[in-house]
């Protein structure tokens, strides 16, 4: 595949002054030197005695005694004596040099076929797929006007003509049928067809070396489950589901042994897949309807079937490998949670699905009060005592701090137990971020009066205290836009709401809850397409959750448009008129109406307010 040293070359040539750059580091063997192509954002290949071998470069991306090359009108490839083996022109050229061949194409997805590493076509530039081109090993699938067959790379040869409508290679099994509704045929790797009836029913194992369905065979044509044996076969895998004609469902292993007779209503994977782990289901007994448990991929019971439904959770590492398994079972309407071993931790008590924190730490809610319990350690750091309780917001400290309420009055939390804030406040809102992940501030309302706290982390745990004095973003670099204080970019204009220019009218707005921090909420523009604005400040905005970093697509004009996408595209075609965005037009005296944002309860009109960025 085509070199990232390559790719960087081509950076570094394009960005570095107009002298000759040899190739001697990445391409030992070449006597050719790249160098920038005059005025234009290209190169040109130079041969010794400075002859242009080839003008208008845009990239080299250079591999052994190969390179392929892109120009202004398509790629190619060159080899390292200079001859061109494949010219310039076509849509697509990808090496794959385990085999010593190109892949070629006309146009990206259409007329491709193969040349090798001498410049001889393999494969005319006739088909119109050439499937499994990433993988190390052929055989690959090849097709056009609907028809497939297989090729071998290697070999250099057809395996199976192309007569089939679907095709499918699996490590040691081929399956290929004429039509859909017509019967699978089945063929080994090297396209020699086995001993096994053709059958529309034939699926192949997940390690492909075994198709089932009508039976189970090897990729030899030996039997390992006769065809009448059972109903149907389902692969899944270390093992695979058996069903009888009455449906009931059973198991048996990659050889074809039979781990689990037919006997249960149904059988899936758990949630997660972990090691293979099933749920299985029997008929309740008394009425009491359908019970379920869970078994390993061998068959062995871990959780008897008792309980309305079980799910397998893996807790403690995002890394399944080094993650806990617990079940979460159900009985009723209320829900519980057993460890790995199948003994109860909770006794089944909750009366909602719990939710994931973070580790082995759930949101729970146990007869209407809230909590946060311990699914491995069996302990409940937040006890379920209050009303309700909320993450303080989306980041990544807002995972782990939450605002909950009792009897009216609200409180700030950590997952893990600690009382940040005691519960004396009669409202609290979201937290906005300062840019960095223990650093937050609150809004919240006593005794009638609104304040902002601010939240740090120091030492492990959380401090709060009532901001004193300007408050976040008031005399802060960029306002305390976060990512604007990260990147720290030239900001050449800035605006901010009219009637929103001073710091008294900043605290009013926040202390009415036109605001939602102490902040100025203002739109600073940068030279390039990068515009910082906040709009989720405005607590009574209809626009919902915005990237606080929008596209700047300026209008001939002289006004411009912000798009409203997820942040920043910095494609030239994402400017189309028909994007989403708020316009804003200039005015004689400098200020800026926006369209758009009466309708989305926004500041209409914005004046111009430079120097924030410090």
């Amino acid at each position: 595949m085509r070199s990232i040293a390559g790719i960087l070359l081509v950076l570094a040539l394009l960005a570095a002054p107009a002298a000759a750059v040899p190739l001697q580091s990445l391409w030992p063997e070449l006597k050719l030197r790249l160098e920038p192509d005059g005025s234009r954002d290209e190169l040109r290949i130079v041969d010794a005695r400075g002859k242009v071998v080839l003008d208008h470069v845009q990239g080299v991306y250079a591999s052994g005694g190969y390179a392929v090359l892109q120009t202004g009108k398509g790629w190619g490839v060159m080899r390292a004596d200079g001859r061109m083996l494949v010219t310039p022109e076509h849509g697509r050229v990808e090496d794959h040099p385990q085999y010593r061949l190109f892949e070629v194409c006309k146009d990206r997805g259409q007329g491709c076929g193969l040349v090798d590493h001498d410049g001889r076509p393999v494969l005319p530039l006739q088909y119109e797929h050439i499937a499994g081109m990433l993988e190390k090993e052929g055989p690959w699938e090849v097709g056009r006007d609907g028809r497939s067959g297989v090729f071998d790379p290697a070999a250099r040869r057809w395996l199976l003509e192309q007569a089939y409508s679907d095709v499918v290679i699996a490590a040691g099994l081929i399956l290929a049928r004429v039509g859909e509704e017509q019967p699978w045929q089945v063929f080994d790797r090297a396209g020699v067809a086995l001993a096994v009836p053709p059958s529309r029913h034939w699926k192949i194992w997940v390690d492909g070396n075994r198709v089932v369905g009508d039976g189970m065979y090897d990729p030899s044509g030996r039997k390992l489950v006769p065809p009448d044996r059972y109903a149907r076969i389902v692969p899944g895998g270390a093992s695979a589901r058996v069903y009888r004609d009455d449906a009931m469902v059973g198991l048996i292993d990659a050889q074809g042994r039979e781990r689990v007779p037919p006997q249960y209503e149904f059988i899936r994977e758990a949630d997660g897949g972990y090691q293979g782990w099933l749920v299985f289901g029997v008929a309740g007994a008394d009425g009491r309807g359908r019970r379920t448990g869970v078994m390993d991929a061998s068959g062995k019971v871990l959780v008897p079937a008792r309980w309305k439904y079980v799910e397998v959770d893996l807790v403690g590492s995002a890394d399944k490998a080094s993650s806990t398994p617990v079940f979460i079972v159900g009985d009723g309407d209320r829900v519980g949670v057993l460890d790995a071993s199948g003994r109860e931790l909770f006794a089944p008590r909750f009366g909602a699905a719990p939710r994931l924190v973070s580790g082995a730490l759930y949101e729970i809610e146990e007869n209407g009060r809230h909590g946060i319990c311990d699914f491995v350690s069996g302990q409940c750091p937040l006890p379920p005592r209050f009303d309700s309780m909320r993450r303080i917001d989306d980041s990544s400290a807002g995972h782990e701090l939450y605002v909950v309420a009792r009897d009216g009055r609200f409180g700030l939390y950590s997952a893990s137990g600690q009382e940040v804030v005691p519960l004396q406040f009669e409202a609290m809102d979201s937290a906005t971020g300062s840019g960095y992940g223990d650093d937050l501030a609150v809004a919240a309302t006593r005794r009638g009066e609104r304040q902002s706290l601010r939240l740090r982390l120091q030492d492990g745990q959380w401090r709060a205290q009532a901001d004193a004095g300007d408050g976040p973003g008031l005399g802060e670099p960029y306002d305390g836009h976060p990512l604007a204080r990260l990147r720290q970019p030239a900001v050449v204009e800035r605006y901010l709401p009219e009637g929103l220019t001073e710091d008294a009218a900043i605290r009013r707005a926040f202390a009415d809850g036109v605001l939602r921090e102490p902040v100025y909420p203002s739109l600073q523009l940068t030279g390039t397409y990068s515009a910082y604005v906040w709009l989720s400040q405005f607590a009574h905005s209809r626009l919902g959750l915005r990237a606080n970093v929008l596209r700047l697509c300026r209008e001939p004009d002289g006004g411009f448009r912000l798009l409203l996408g997820d942040g920043v595209n910095t494609d030239a075609k994402a400017c189309v008129a028909t994007s989403e965005s708020l316009r804003f037009d200039r005015q004689p005296d400098g200020a800026l109406l926006c369209r758009e944002c009466a309708a989305l309860q926004l500041p209409v009109r914005w004046v111009r307010r430079d120097a924030a960025q410090r």
